[in-house]
């Protein structure tokens, strides 16, 4: 049974992916620029998604760092808490 899913996935996959390939030649083939311009437009949009993307990772990255960091303090403060709390039981 998960072996006849697998084979089902595998064929709407490869079926997306043939239709993408249909879709690009089709685009191409019908394009008003010449290749050259077309080169060019598509460096320009990967760049930029390029750029985008690294943007959205480095925001994540410092969004997980902050709240990492917040964590160890929370974590090194309830340490603090629980020392002072044997220091005290230990001398009192």
């Amino acid at each position: 049974m998960a072996n006849k899913a697998r084979g089902g996935r595998i064929i709407t996959l490869l079926g997306l992916l043939a239709g993408a390939a249909v879709g690009a030649a089709v685009a191409l083939v019908y394009t008003p620029h010449n290749g050259e311009r077309n080169r060019e437009n598509l460096s320009l949009w990967t760049r930029n998604r390029a750029d985008d993307l690294n943007r959205k990772v480095n925001n994540t990255v410092q969004e997980v760092k902050q709240q990492a960091n917040l964590k160890v303090q929370d974590v090194r403060q309830q340490a603090n808490l629980k020392v002072q709390d044997v220091k005290n039981k230990v001398t009192g």
